[in-house]
């Protein structure tokens, strides 16, 4: 009969935000609410900024409809 044995736990190290305010990565965060309240505006400066969580991600997925035509997102490219 063979053995079963644990999986050997892999821990990983993710890079964290220098502010106490923000989730610890890895982390899910839903921008909710109405057009032009400011959710692509908030999440550009989470990603782009240095104090936040700007330069601790490798690369960045962005799927929207309206992504090669919206010009809020120049940072990001």
């Amino acid at each position: 009969m063979p053995s079963i044995k644990p999986f050997k736990e892999i821990k990983v190290e993710h890079p964290q935000s220098e502010t106490a305010h923000l989730p610890r990565l890895p982390c899910r965060i839903i921008a909710a609410g109405p057009s032009g309240s400011g959710k692509t505006l908030t999440v550009i400066r989470l990603l782009t900024d240095p104090a936040l969580y700007g330069g601790k991600f490798s690369r960045i997925v962005w799927m929207s409809p309206t992504s090669d035509v919206d010009v809020q997102l120049e940072p990001l490219k």
